[in-house]
């Protein structure tokens, strides 16, 4: 005798699980037809699959808020009041850190930019940091902002919190701004 699938279960089956589920549950179901998703596996995935959407959304909202707060919003940072005014113009930054990353650099200041590489000389990396080093170099990209980017990125880095600005000369002989640790 063939074993009855979970898709072609008996007018007994059902009523058989359905009473079990109704005293274990302690739900009045009335349509026999209701039952069926809530025993056969079709129904669970469609439950587990639900719960796993939302579960992905749930975190990727979290996510996304958590970089809005950080990098888009007015709460979460203010500029110590002792930080000395940017001039306007154009600015030459170093990154060397996530800032080399296009998506990361549209996030911050709503463009991808034309990084040029360039290296520095006599200092290493240091985890988030660069520490001076006379025979190492730090391979990383040149940016050129104006002075509203240059505000979006002092906030990204958490200008005077985190990190300070600091005036270095890479290898080609430019001088450029780089964040380094506090």
């Amino acid at each position: 005798m063939a074993m009855p699938s979970t898709y072609d279960l008996s007018e007994d089956h059902i009523r058989c699980a359905y009473q079990r589920f109704k005293s274990c549950a302690g739900y009045p179901w009335s349509n026999h037809a209701i039952m069926v998703r809530f025993i056969s596996f079709p129904g669970c995935f469609v439950i587990l699959l639900r719960r796993f959407v939302f579960t992905v959304l749930a975190v990727l909202g979290i996510v996304l808020f958590y970089l809005w707060f950080v990098l888009l919003s007015p709460f979460g940072y203010e500029a110590p009041e002792d930080l000395s005014p940017i001039a306007q113009g154009e600015h030459q930054v170093f990154v060397y850190g996530t800032l080399r990353y296009g998506l990361i650099r549209w996030l911050v200041y709503d463009r991808w930019g034309d990084p040029k590489e360039v290296t520095l000389s006599g200092f290493r990396r240091d985890e988030l940091d660069l520490k001076k080093a006379p025979t190492a170099q730090v391979k990383g990209y040149l940016l050129e902002v104006d002075a509203t980017e240059l505000k979006k990125l002092d906030r990204y880095e958490r200008l005077g919190i985190r990190y300070y600005r600091d005036r270095i000369i890479l290898d080609n002989g430019t001088s450029a701004w780089v964040y380094r640790r506090l």
